[in-house]
């Protein structure tokens, strides 16, 4: 009997990820993912480059129609070893995870097989979160790491419940106007095979270290291009686990990063820009992804004006400082000075002496960083 193709191909690019890449599989197994068949869908891991590969068998038993391949020319950009993933996809419908790192909400295959079929050219753009306190790349200067984050993994069961990654993520960088603004690149993009052979794929010409503003540049490829909508996936999302990574996580060097990525972009395409352009939303929301945006929005608002000694905002949306000796290290945008989330309301919990700013229950905080009980949540209080 000859098997029906997929209705989904899913490429995703991983490259010294052991701890990470687990996680990954497990959030876009058949046992985890909700309302899609393990037959509906392939995932195509393409390794660049690790020094002990991933190994299919290794992830047999979450029932996954999964394929791994060990990419024979890797090189510090992903860009190739990405285009040979989409080689070997065999869905119409072909996603790209540039980056092996990102777990998924439990009903984002679904939400982006739906929301495909609403255009005849969709370009199905999902939101992006990194798990911890604040943009990682400036919390890892400050404490955050592996250890920190698996602490909070394992304290919000997500494997039960996905949808509580979202209490302990805030917006990526890339999604600095909330889910209802444009978007500079989206880290999980789906488009109909058609589109991505018009595209050529990803440009190879992007060669800095993890592709530079490749992912930016396919997505504005794809809303330029005649005849595309952008359809935006409401309420799921990809989390971004702490591994090293070139951009996200290279803590100090972020700016001298961004800046070689800027430049190599410049000379290839002329004027960084975002695209803003018309585009459809597709749902539904859950109760705890709505609960999060809420916080986050109203955040936004009441945040005070830049002004004086405060700290220069990244397009993120916050604003780290340094901890104090011993303290906790984030008040949210709003001027609280305590916990939003439990039942002593946002004034309930002062940090402790010292502390400049902080976002989450002192019962989340590693045990060195506590100096006042909390009510134990590990979600921001944005």
């Amino acid at each position: 009997m000859t098997r029906k193709p997929p209705e989904l191909s899913l490429i995703v690019i991983s490259h010294e990820m052991a701890r990470e890449l687990p996680r990954t599989l497990y959030s876009l197994s058949p046992r985890y993912q909700e309302g899609i068949a393990a037959e509906d869908y392939e995932v195509i891991v393409i390794d660049n480059g690790s020094r002990q590969p991933p190994r299919a068998e290794d992830f047999a038993d979450l029932g996954l129609n999964l394929r791994i391949e060990r990419f024979a020319d890797p090189t510090p950009s992903p860009v190739r070893a990405i285009n040979h993933g989409l080689g070997l996809a065999a869905a119409p419908l072909i996603g790209v995870s540039i980056d092996g790192a990102r777990m998924a909400s439990p009903g984002l295959l679904e939400a982006c097989r739906r929301a495909a079929r609403t255009d005849p050219m969709p370009v199905v753009s999902t939101l992006s979160f990194q798990i911890g306190p604040g943009p990682q790349w400036l919390t890892q200067q400050q404490g955050y790491d592996s250890a920190w984050e698996d602490r909070l993994l394992a304290g919000i069961d997500w494997q039960a419940d996905g949808y509580r990654l979202f209490d302990i993520s805030p917006f990526a960088e890339n999604v600095g106007r909330g889910w209802f603004g444009p978007l500079s690149e989206s880290n999980l993009l789906f488009l109909p095979r058609a589109l991505w052979e018009a595209l050529g794929g990803f440009d190879p010409a992007f060669e800095s270290p993890g592709g530079g503003a490749a992912n930016a540049d396919l997505l504005w490829r794809a809303l330029e291009h005649p005849g595309t909508r952008q359809v935006v996936v409401l309420g799921e999302g990809i989390f971004h686990q702490i591994h090293g990574g070139t951009h996200t996580n290279a803590g100090a060097a972020a700016l001298e990063v961004h800046k070689r990525a800027a430049k190599e972009y410049y000379r290839l395409r002329g004027r960084i820009r975002v695209v803003d352009t018309e585009r459809s939303y597709f749902g539904p929301v859950s109760r705890r992804a709505a609960e999060v945006y809420a916080r986050q929005l109203a955040a936004a608002q009441t945040a005070p004006a830049r002004g004086g000694n405060a700290p220069a905002r990244p397009r993120g949306g916050r604003a780290l400082s340094r901890p104090a000796q011993g303290g906790a290290f984030e008040r949210d945008r709003a001027g609280n000075r305590g916990c939003a989330g439990c039942a002593a309301g946002p004034k309930g919990h002062p940090p402790p002496s010292g502390a400049r700013r902080f976002t989450t229950c002192p019962a989340a905080w590693p045990r060195r960083w506590r100096k006042s009980g909390g009510c134990g949540r590990r979600g921001l209080t944005r």
